[in-house]
């Protein structure tokens, strides 16, 4: 890597940058995100991948013959409900899943990605620090990595075969991907941030469906533990432990759905959720002796750097959202 960036929102702001540079470029329709709450995608609460988004081209068999890209916001409920416990966390509950959706044109999206990954045009990572993590018996996968970096190492079947499969939520539609990992910091571990996946029925092969997360790119690069640690905001929060992880996304989770106007949304479901998020909160708040002031602080200063809103709310709104 041929850069150096001291904060997370530097560097976040470059890989999301250069992906819609990059994906430009080569011609893709760059699409719009939605709304994490905006229930696009039925098969799930909030989006909680980039897939989610791009969904209807594939069931309204519109995929431009460029291919899709986008950069959308992503909220998965996994850490919700370890926020008070002692378990362990690698993801936090919000990302930005930065990807694509093409028709069957394996080899092309194989090509672009690496391009995105490789050039030094874009981010210019060290072939050296890449691994392909892939099942053998995907001929077809393998066939369309041949002609890619023989620097980058190969690594067969590591792990489970069920870990490569990909359910989507419609009818007869499943995936089969290969992963691609990133070396952490100067360290011998590698992390998986992007994955190409196949989607198929038992007829024909549809789609290519190609996503890759900032803050796992993130992780890599500032070698940190978990995806919350190389976030945003992690330069607004010194996260030097789980507690603070933890901390800290109870208020990218609140910020986040408070930024999509969470409390007027017309699903009890989605109120409830948010009002779990600032219970996890208010309980990190006591623990840490933070003072209300300081927590607005956070809030305004988060939703500055993800959504460049500045100054999202006042002493008196954010009271008022303490007592609903």
């Amino acid at each position: 890597m041929n850069y150096n960036f001291e904060k997370k929102n530097d560097y976040l702001n470059f890989v999301e940058l250069k992906f819609n540079e990059c994906f430009s470029d080569k011609g893709y329709k760059q699409d719009k995100p939605v709304p994490i709450t905006s229930k696009i995608d039925n098969t799930v609460d909030f989006v909680g991948s980039k897939i989610s988004s791009l969904k209807h081209y594939l069931l309204d068999d519109n995929i431009p013959n460029e291919g899709v890209s986008v950069i959308q916001n992503c909220m998965k409920l996994r850490a919700l409900k370890h926020l008070r416990d002692d378990t362990s966390l690698t993801f936090g509950s919000c990302y930005r899943g930065m990807g694509t959706i093409t028709k069957y044109d394996l080899v092309r999206i194989v090509n672009d990605t690496f391009d995105y990954l490789l050039n030094e045009k874009y981010l210019g990572i060290n072939p050296e620090d890449i691994r392909i993590r892939i099942n053998l018996n995907d001929s077809d996968l393998n066939d369309a990595i041949e002609k890619i970096d023989s620097r980058i190492i190969r690594e067969y079947n590591t792990e489970d075969n069920a870990s490569y499969q990909h359910i989507y939520g419609i009818e007869n539609v499943t995936g089969r991907n290969f992963n691609i990992a990133i070396r952490k910091g100067q360290t011998d571990d590698f992390f998986d941030c992007a994955a190409i996946i196949v989607m198929e029925n038992d007829l024909e092969k549809l789609a290519i469906d190609m996503g890759i997360g900032n803050s796992s790119l993130s992780m890599c690069y500032f070698n940190t533990d978990n995806t919350v640690a190389s976030s945003r905001i992690a330069d607004i929060i010194s996260i030097d432990s789980m507690e603070k992880m933890k901390f800290a996304d109870s208020i990218v989770a609140v910020s986040t759905l408070l930024y999509e106007n969470i409390l007027e949304n017309s699903s009890k479901h989605f109120r409830k959720k948010f009002r779990q998020y600032l219970h996890m909160l208010l309980y990190w708040k006591e623990k840490f002796n933070i003072s209300d002031y300081d927590i607005l602080d956070y809030i305004n200063k988060f939703l500055e750097l993800e959504y460049d809103c500045r100054e999202f709310m006042n002493e008196e709104q954010y009271v008022k959202i303490l007592k609903k």
